[in-house]
């Protein structure tokens, strides 16, 4: 099998360039095969760094969380990368700009249970056409971690459930008036 490396830099040195290579080298062990790119970004939700993988399943993102939350531990740089984690499919449809909608139906469950997980936390969840290919809006008091994950474990079951893997796409915003 020939494989091929291509590293692209911008023509200016920008600051985050050694810390992006090596999230890079840090999550090609963790992931293997299953990771294609790590890139600067600057996403219209404060996102940072865009990680491209091959399948986004809930347990890669979980992988990728972890490795960016043990290196930016091991830098002293906790809280610095934003990450936007894609697969192939979904960065040929931020690209292409559509959007996969999900139903009513689905938004209603979705509401649903996220009121069980989140209590007063959630403050609504609705449909949502994003420029990185978002389809969902849930809007919150307050995003932590903890709180993400309780979001991304909800759609994983959903979906799950629903037999519509990887279709709920979450932009998660916190609320101007919590």
């Amino acid at each position: 099998m020939i494989g091929k490396l291509r590293i692209l830099f911008p023509e200016k040195s920008i600051e985050k360039e050694d810390i992006i290579l090596e999230l890079a080298r840090e999550l090609r062990r963790e992931l293997g095969g299953e990771l294609v790119g790590v890139e600067s970004y600057s996403g219209p939700d404060g996102s940072n760094v865009r990680i491209i993988v091959r399948d986004k399943t809930w347990e890669v993102v979980d992988k990728v969380i972890e490795a960016i939350w043990r290196f930016e531990k091991k830098k002293g740089i906790e809280g610095t990368i934003l990450p936007e984690i894609n697969d192939l499919k979904e960065l040929l449809l931020v690209r292409e700009g559509a959007t996969m909608h999900i139903s009513n139906e689905i938004i209603l469950m979705l509401r649903n249970k996220l009121k069980e997980k989140l209590g007063d936390n959630l403050v609504g969840v609705e449909s949502y056409s994003g420029s990185d290919g978002s389809n969902v809006r849930i809007i919150v008091k307050k995003k932590t971690w903890e709180t993400i994950d309780k979001i991304l474990e909800v759609i994983w079951q959903l979906e799950r459930e629903k037999g519509i893997e990887g279709t709920i796409l979450p932009e998660i915003e916190v609320s101007a008036f919590a």
